[in-house]
């Protein structure tokens, strides 16, 4: 994913939030998540460090099923709270990774 970045190229990747117990239940039910893995926040920020991006911002999004106005903005303001439905992380290409041959192309 970070490859064909250019260096402080932006990434960002929204992915559902394996700390909420609905979004659990619902990826458990999902026949087309059936062998999906969620990885949590921390893992995703922890694995596009590896890669060479620095973590530029994360937010919990997904409180709410409904959207209002008023539910935006609330939502804006607990963003840092770990039990949104997905997150959201923003992160810049820093380095080229060290790229192990079998990845080369």
């Amino acid at each position: 994913m970070l490859r064909p970045l250019r260096r402080n190229g932006l990434v960002i990747i929204i992915e559902h939030n394996p700390a909420n117990p609905v979004t659990r239940h619902i990826v458990s039910r999902c026949a087309f998540d059936a062998d999906a893995v969620l990885l949590t926040c921390r893992e995703t920020v922890d694995l596009l460090a590896t890669g060479g991006a620095a973590c530029a911002r994360r937010r919990y999004i997904g409180f709410l099923p409904f959207r209002h106005r008023l539910v935006e903005r609330a939502e804006q303001a607990i963003g840092w709270l770990p039990a949104g439905a997905q997150y959201c992380v923003w992160s810049r290409k820093l380095r080229q990774p060290e790229c192990h041959i079998a990845c080369r192309f």
